[in-house]
């Protein structure tokens, strides 16, 4: 008896229909599960591949708009009816393509390079091409660390943006 190349090969004589249903029954499942478990991880791995470049991309925004977006606009330690204090602002300018959120991570600096104090700001809304000022919020610093930080400065730590979509 002669079969074609792509035929699958004939039962072995004397092989039990249940063996020969199992045989050929199992054997289009196994490829199909295969065939879809190969498609799943494929899909998969696309799907990590575009999250990791979607988080690649953010990062970068941020350090960009560390260096370009965001600017220490005045950093200086003032006397006041209360004693001394700290005034710290950030300049924003939203050099992106859609309105953006900031949030802004400094410190304050003595002029030996201790810090003295984290420094805080945040920018919502920010329009394309836009700039505005910002105090940093939250400083508690001592008058007794003020005089011993001298003239000091400021420095901006981390710049994390995000841009506002349809759906925000």
């Amino acid at each position: 008896m002669t079969h074609a190349p792509y035929a699958p090969l004939p039962p072995k004589p004397g092989m039990s229909t249940g063996k020969k249903i199992a045989l050929f029954g199992c054997l289009p499942a196994t490829v199909l599960g295969a065939l879809l478990f190969g498609g799943c991880a494929v899909i998969g791995a696309t799907a990590i591949n575009e999250v990791d470049k979607s988080v690649k991309s953010a990062k970068a925004d941020d350090a960009r708009a560390e260096k370009e977006d965001v600017k220490v606009a005045a950093c200086k330690v003032s006397e006041s009816v209360i004693g001394l204090g700290l005034e710290a602002t950030v300049k924003v300018t939203n050099h992106g393509d859609e309105r953006a959120d900031y949030v802004i991570e400094g410190e304050f600096l003595a002029e030996n390079g201790d810090q003295v104090s984290g420094l805080l700001a945040t920018v919502t809304n920010l329009a394309p091409g836009k700039s505005t000022t910002q105090d940093f919020g939250g400083v508690l610093v001592s008058s007794g660390q003020l005089e011993k930080a001298g003239d000091g400065s400021c420095a901006i730590v981390d710049v994390s943006r995000s841009e506002w979509t349809a759906a925000n």
